[in-house]
């Protein structure tokens, strides 16, 4: 797979550019729960991308990332490992490694601030052919928790904030953020009520139980 656009193959599963792609966050606790999950038909026709938290997954080895690849290849969605990586870089680095199962893994914008680290971490998900999603916001229970904007204060920090984000599109392997909208990649909403969908301004919409129903 070329990275020459990874942002189009990403795109190339949302359903209709004129409303957001569905994700199914499945917070489950073990493999049969998450099954259950992907045999259910509602899941099965509507989603895009299937988000896990293998870390959470009691029981989560070999064996379930084959059988969750199955369902991918059978129903044509892409695996999201939200594993929010952050960490110093040659840890990072490696945790990014570990995840090259999985098509889109998240890391928290904290932990990719220099060109630097960007250059590597772009080196590592070419070679895995994974692609990465920046986390530079989070909510709880449908409130912000969390924001680069709001957490740094320091006049070089806020300098990177307000103007260099951007530049996170200049690195092939970046398709997506989840927070502040950046141009040329996919913007993810999470904690959006079911019922407000008909309007998000977003082309990824996150969903969990819900979705099922």
């Amino acid at each position: 797979m070329s990275f020459e656009e990874p942002t189009n193959r990403l795109k190339d599963h949302l359903f209709l550019s004129s409303i957001p792609a569905l994700c199914f966050a499945a917070d489950v606790r073990c493999s049969i729960e998450l099954c259950h999950a992907l045999d259910n038909p509602q899941c099965q026709r509507r989603i895009a991308i299937l988000k896990v938290h293998p870390e959470i997954i009691e029981d989560w080895s070999e064996k379930t990332i084959e059988i969750v690849k199955d369902y991918a290849r059978k129903y044509d969605f892409l695996i999201w490992a939200d594993q929010k990586l952050c960490d110093v870089p040659h840890i990072l680095l490696r945790q990014l490694e570990s995840v090259a199962w999985a098509d889109i893994v998240s890391i928290m914008s904290i932990a990719c601030s220099t060109p630097d680290i960007l250059r590597q971490i772009q080196e590592v998900a070419e070679s895995k052919n994974i692609m990465v999603v920046i986390v530079n916001e989070l909510h709880t229970e449908g409130k912000k928790m969390w924001s680069d904007s709001s957490t740094f204060e320091a006049p070089q920090k806020q300098s990177f904030l307000a103007s260099d984000l951007e530049k996170w599109s200049d690195y092939p392997c970046v398709v997506g953020t989840v927070g502040k909208k950046i141009d040329g990649l996919c913007h993810i909403r999470a904690g959006i009520h079911p019922f407000s969908l008909l309007t998000p301004e977003c082309d990824i919409v996150v969903r969990g139980r819900s979705l099922l129903y």
